[in-house]
């Protein structure tokens, strides 16, 4: 089994340099690690997978919390790591479905 390697990245606030957040990676994308295990919508599950979406990147699992809950990100990731798919994701379960007004403004 190859070693694990742990990396961090701390995030800081422009405007008071505090940090934000502290994200830490100590394994590659986990194939075992499912979109349930992120607590989104049943509805969004079923959707991520109807499109054949089987498990989150190591982007996704990392960023799709923090959007959901409203807050703001800058992450950097290669081309076609799922970054789109991460933010599409944290603002569809941010959607208010009760609500009679626009839902979510990028």
């Amino acid at each position: 089994m190859a070693e694990a390697k742990t990396s961090r990245k701390v995030v800081f606030d422009d405007e008071s340099d505090e940090i934000k957040h502290i994200i830490e990676n100590t394994t590659p994308s986990d194939p075992h690690f499912k979109w349930e295990s992120l607590n989104l919508k049943p509805e969004l599950v079923k959707g991520i997978y109807s499109v054949g979406f089987e498990n989150p990147s190591f982007i996704q699992k990392k960023a799709v919390p923090i959007i959901a809950e409203g807050k703001d990100l800058r992450a950097q990731a290669q081309s076609g790591t799922g970054k789109t798919g991460a933010f599409v994701i944290g603002a569809l379960q941010r959607i208010d479905e009760s609500l009679k007004e626009p839902k979510y403004l990028c």
